[in-house]
């Protein structure tokens, strides 16, 4: 498996701080659509995709829980934003736990009103 050595792992860890101070959070979709891309795109195996998040995601990240209140924001954005149902949910995820900025490629977080977009 490919997995960046200790010294890079550092580093990208020092700049997510420096954009996100109060820590890296996430939900299980995020899960979901790392396990379909990875072996999508890379050819990675869904194994290996689990031990890199058991081994690097999952020590230094907040993963939150996903339950009614997600539903109850998800309803909302549903019927005001155009967004796909994995973006609305993560957007669901973001207002239910108060979370400005998302760490993204994807564009359609450009327009949502009070969330910051970022990619490195």
């Amino acid at each position: 498996m490919n997995v960046l050595p200790v010294e890079e792992k550092s580093g990208l860890i020092q700049l997510f701080d420096s954009i996100i101070p109060d820590g890296i959070a996430t939900n299980m979709l995020v899960l979901d659509e790392t396990l379909y891309i990875s072996k999508k795109k890379y050819g990675i195996s869904y194994n290996d995709t689990i031990e890199f998040w058991q081994n690097t995601v999952i020590p230094t990240t907040i993963v939150l829980d996903m339950g009614q209140d997600t539903f109850t924001h998800l309803s909302k954005i549903i019927s005001s934003h155009n967004l796909k149902p994995s973006d609305a949910f993560h957007l669901a995820t973001m207002y239910q736990y108060d979370i400005p900025i998302i760490i993204s490629e994807d564009d359609d977080f450009d327009n949502i009103e009070n969330i910051s977009r970022e990619w490195i």
